[in-house]
């Protein structure tokens, strides 16, 4: 008599050969396969310039916005010193930045470009009015670039006296 487990479904008969697993083949296969998407994730994700870009980008239109905001709230001129060269952007009460005004409470009122970001700006200085108006005579682009010149199609628009500031991201 042939004597089944108590496990096994009536009229199915399961061999050791059956119950062995995956074959050494199948695991190398599965491994590499493995090994081989997370070295294109690593890759993807070991570089953080498009990131650091975008993030910089937004902090940008963010403080800008933050200038016309204040300039309405407080009823005065509120200066936009841009320095390309040292990388920062920074919010003030005077034309010359001798005094420097933070966003909001606890923000500082200077941004500057994280390491392996630069920008680009056709003006040194930008202004909005009190009631929150560009006081430029054409759009302001600030172009957010890598630190050895690549385009990271991140830009930040002043449209002229409306002074709306677009973030626009490529």
């Amino acid at each position: 008599m042939n004597r089944r487990s108590s496990h096994e479904p009536a009229g199915i008969s399961f061999s050791r050969a059956t119950l062995a697993g995956f074959t050494l083949v199948e695991l190398i296969v599965v491994i590499s396969l493995v090994a081989i998407v997370a070295t294109a994730g690593y890759s993807r994700l070991s570089d953080d310039t498009a990131f650091k870009a975008r993030r910089f980008g937004t902090d940008l239109a963010s403080i800008v916005t933050s200038a016309q905001r204040l300039a309405v709230a407080q009823r005065r001129a509120i200066y936009v010193s841009i320095n390309v060269a040292g990388g920062s952007v920074s919010l003030c009460l005077d034309a010359g930045c001798a005094t420097s005004i933070a966003p909001a409470p606890g923000q500082s009122a200077v941004l500057t470009a994280p390491s392996g970001i630069a920008f680009t700006s056709n003006t040194a200085a930008l202004s909005f009015d009190s009631r929150g108006r560009a006081a430029i005579g054409s759009a302001v682009i600030l172009r957010v670039t890598s630190s050895a010149g690549t385009d990271l199609a991140t830009v930040v628009n002043v449209e002229p006296d409306t002074g709306h500031v677009q973030l626009l991201i490529g």
